[in-house]
């Protein structure tokens, strides 16, 4: 999976994201399911779908990030925690996005 076109931000609660902006909504499920196939991730909760968004929670029981779509920024991954971030940059290295 390579996609150049991404960026690393920290959101509002100052959690390290990555954004990849080309990603429509019809290609979430596929990503979701790619990225939580290859890092051996598991759901944590339900999908969540919104009018404009979509959003769930993956683990491996040591990282959880939030994998989630939204119309503004297409794929996002999120670190829930600190200690999730190296697996982010790891996401983003498999996704193709560069510092």
């Amino acid at each position: 999976m390579t996609h150049s076109a991404g960026s690393f931000c920290r959101d509002a609660s100052g959690r390290l994201c990555v954004e990849l902006h080309a990603v429509d909504s019809l290609q979430y499920p596929d990503y979701a399911t790619r990225i939580a196939d290859h890092f051996g991730l598991v759901p944590v909760g339900d999908l969540v779908v919104g009018f404009d968004e979509m959003f769930r929670d993956y683990t491996d029981e040591v990282a959880t990030v939030g994998i989630e779509w939204d119309f503004w920024s297409g794929l996002i991954i999120v670190a829930k925690t600190d200690a999730s971030e190296p697996l982010v940059h790891r996401i983003a290295e498999y996704l193709g996005v560069t510092r």
